[in-house]
């Protein structure tokens, strides 16, 4: 029996080989690092029982899934997927509940990998560099020439 498949099922079968492709550059997995770790602007974390056992600092998969997709990094679920998943097997992110290989949305909990001295240095600097951003857009909008044309 042949299988057929549409030129749209060709295209995103496509479109998710690219992606995969795109993602095992470590250089851009290690930007999204650095983006999810964020303490301002990052995936939330926080304690979380499971099994009669509390974690610290960790989210579940769905909610890593719900901030790829918020944060415009992932346009639709299986997309996300693809990059939680790469993010799984290049160990950025820690499954804590289970020692699956595949990513799991709801019943596992996830930490990231311990940060390097550098990459702490990393982070700091561009926490700085954010906040630093921030207050002068709001020292700008409180000058009252913002938005004002010459």
């Amino acid at each position: 029996m042949l299988l057929s498949i549409s030129q749209l099922d060709f295209v995103s079968m496509l479109e998710t080989m690219h992606s995969v492709y795109v993602l095992q550059d470590s250089a851009q997995l290690k930007t999204l690092f650095f983006e999810m770790v964020d303490p301002n602007r990052g995936i939330p974390r926080s304690p979380k029982r499971h099994r009669l056992r509390t974690y610290p600092d960790c989210f579940y998969g769905h909610e890593m899934i719900a901030w790829l997709k918020g944060s415009d990094k992932a346009g639709d679920d299986s997309q996300a997927m693809i990059i939680a998943q790469a993010m799984l097997d290049a160990r950025y992110v820690i499954c804590l509940t289970d020692n699956s290989v595949s990513f799991h949305t709801y019943d596992a909990l996830y930490q990231f990998r311990d940060l390097t001295i550098d990459e702490r240095k990393h982070l700091q600097e561009n926490i700085e560099k954010a906040s630093n951003y921030v207050h002068e857009e709001q020292k700008w909008d409180q000058s009252g020439l913002h938005g004002m044309s010459m």
